[in-house]
């Protein structure tokens, strides 16, 4: 399996319902084969490169104990904290594979081998930066480097595997740790995001000068403007649940606000009004309000678990987080 990848996805819950159509995003590679560790038994048609183990949350949890001694691991999302730990805990030096990674169920591919395929073959210490899909070079020194505590905050794994806060181990710790042991962080960009902030599905960090679609065909993604395009590597569409699969697996379909939808060219232009970006306008006043209780909500649940299960010490956890992540951002 030289210069192949085994990509971790363990999801506990029901998976969401989009996920055949990850699935099948999946499929047309010679690089990656995925590892689903997961306890929902929904029937799905898998493809030939991905392997199921069925597993229950609490299973898992004891697998990350006895790897890892006491870390705290009391609810499923805290799971993107141990990440980089995938390599040691799952023992993936004792494989044939040159690299493994990690990736979220958010998000739908495109062409995997046309962006992967030259990253794979001049070879890297950890390549792309983002936890939602990230690789490391297979070694049992990348696969034991989280456990150095060299640095302070959230970029220390001690820290970070004793509080219920999810500290971005996968993206700042583990990045700040290779850096500075002189490893080679390929930081390439080759996905999108959907931006939060809009009910559209608005590509980058604003909102767009112009019309935008994402599209999907059988082999491609591509951010689609009216007389232009770019593929890209993926699409991750964060914070986005409740999306409805209204179109036809084998068929070019495009990902927007109302789901999966197909794709009709001589629709375009139709499509591009609706989806193509966002207006100050009622729907997205509602998702607005929506949104900002949604952050408050989630601060506040966070917040309050920290001192329920470690109480003075939770303080200082809270104290330290909030220093590091303004060290980050300055």
């Amino acid at each position: 399996m030289e210069n192949k990848a085994l990509v971790i996805i363990p999801y506990f819950g029901k998976l969401p319902s989009w996920f055949q159509l990850f699935l099948d995003s999946c499929n047309d590679t010679k690089l990656l084969d995925f590892l689903l560790i997961t306890d929902d038994r929904t029937e799905f048609d898998f493809p030939d490169n991905f392997i199921i183990k069925y597993k229950t949350f609490e299973e898992e949890k004891k697998l990350y104990q006895l790897k890892l001694g006491d870390v705290y691991l009391g609810h499923p999302y805290k799971l993107c904290d141990y990440k980089p730990a995938f390599g040691y805990v799952y023992e993936l030096d004792k494989t044939q594979y040159t690299y493994w990674g990690y990736c979220d169920v958010d998000i739908i591919f495109g062409d995997i081998d046309f962006f992967l395929s030259e990253h794979f073959k001049k070879g890297f210490d950890k390549l792309f930066t983002y936890g939602h899909l990230a690789f490391y070079r297979n070694s049992l020194e990348i696969n034991s480097i989280f456990k150095a505590n060299i640095l302070k905050g959230v970029s220390n794994f001690n820290y970070v595997s004793h509080t219920t806060y999810p500290n971005n181990f996968d993206e700042i710790g583990i990045r700040n740790i290779l850096l500075f042991y002189g490893f080679k962080v390929v930081e390439n960009q080759y996905f999108e995001n959907v931006n939060v902030n809009f009910r559209n599905f608005a590509i980058g960090n604003g909102q767009p000068l112009v019309p935008q679609l994402i599209l999907k065909t059988r082999n491609d993604l591509q951010v689609l403007e009216q007389n232009y395009s770019r593929k890209i590597l993926y699409i991750h569409f964060m914070w986005r649940k409740d999306l409805k699969v209204e179109c036809d697996r084998l068929s070019d379909y495009i990902i927007c606000v109302d789901g999966f939808l197909p794709f009709d060219s001589q629709k375009k232009e139709s499509l591009f009004i609706k989806y193509g970006k966002n207006e100050d306008c009622y729907e997205q006043n509602i998702y607005k309000k929506w949104l900002k209780n949604y952050i408050s909500k989630n601060k506040r649940e966070r917040f309050n678990r920290e001192l329920r299960t470690f109480h003075f010490k939770g303080i200082m956890n809270i104290v330290v987080r909030y220093l590091s992540i303004k060290n980050i951002l300055k």
